[in-house]
């Protein structure tokens, strides 16, 4: 395989999420561009301190913001839970993430090597890896972006998970996981636009 999917629709069964992590190690160990999405992201979340760090941009975690704070709580990084419900400010007249809400994401991103694409309203991408679209963010090492594209219907069961097999489908073409996350974003939420307009809606 060049890329490898883990997470959708396998359950949160002990044994189930002890054969997850396996998986996402022997994933990570063999070098293949690995996306972990909905179970995969519980089972990783909580051994972070195992987690098998990458210098290469190989591997991409594609949360809500309820597994964010998961995540952040499984690598030990304090945040406000209840500005992660909302973690968006005005910036002009752009939504971005609010740098309480940016700065320990940045700091998991760092810690594990990943890329993120944490799903919301607006999604948000990140890495801690040099990549094609170049830019930087609070004088951080750490590129951050965002999509606007979507519609209110496409927040139900599923909807994360075609993103999530649309992101391992670009990283299979070659993309890396955050450009791979930036594409995959923008034309998911494109694709539930022109759905919508198609239905009359």
């Amino acid at each position: 395989a060049d890329s490898v999917l883990i997470g959708p629709g396998s359950g949160r069964d002990k044994d189930t999420l002890q054969a997850l992590r396996e998986l996402v190690d022997i994933s990570i160990r063999k070098g293949r561009m690995t996306c972990i999405d909905a179970d995969g992201i519980t089972a990783v979340s909580r051994k972070l301190d195992e987690w098998p760090r990458s210098e290469d941009e190989k591997v991409l975690l594609t949360p809500h913001r309820g597994e964010l704070a998961g995540l952040l709580e499984g690598a030990d990084i304090g945040f406000d839970e209840d500005r992660m419900k909302d973690p968006y400010i005005l910036e002009g007249e752009i939504e971005v993430w609010s740098p309480e809400n940016l700065d320990p994401t940045i700091r998991f991103t760092k810690m594990t090597g990943t890329a993120l694409l944490v799903k919301g309203r607006i999604d948000m991408m990140m890495t801690p890896h040099p990549h094609s679209l170049n830019g930087h963010i609070l004088h951080h090492p750490v590129h951050v972006r965002y999509n606007t594209t979507g519609v209110p219907e496409m927040s139900v069961g599923g909807t994360g998970d075609v993103l999530a097999g649309l992101c391992t489908g670009f990283m299979a073409r070659g993309l890396k996981p955050f450009d791979s996350a930036c594409v995959s974003s923008y034309i998911n939420g494109r694709s539930g636009e022109r759905a919508r307009g198609l239905n009359g809606i």
